[in-house]
């Protein structure tokens, strides 16, 4: 079976542990490698939430600047995308 996307190479960056749980620097450690080995048009998939963090936001900035998109999850647990990092960005 082929899908949309025949030919692409995906790259997996585990920032969670067995039971879901994970930290923001794990996620940022994860967008900043995108940062350094990403290219324009590459595309990130994230479904993390968690507080607001400004330094999530602006590595995920940074690294969009460079031309690489992000599709973000927003409102998995219900709540205001608004007061959710990285959904906010």
């Amino acid at each position: 079976v082929v899908g949309v996307a025949y030919g692409a190479t995906v790259i997996a960056l585990k920032v969670m542990d067995s039971t879901g749980r994970g930290s923001t620097s794990n996620i940022i450690a994860a967008v900043n490698h995108i940062n350094t080995y990403g290219k324009a048009g590459d595309i990130v998939n994230m479904s993390v939430g968690g507080d607001i963090s400004q330094s999530l936001e602006d590595a995920i900035e940074a690294t969009a600047d460079k031309g690489i998109l992000f599709a973000i999850a927003a409102g998995n647990s219900s709540m205001d995308a608004g007061m959710s990092s990285p959904a906010r960005t």
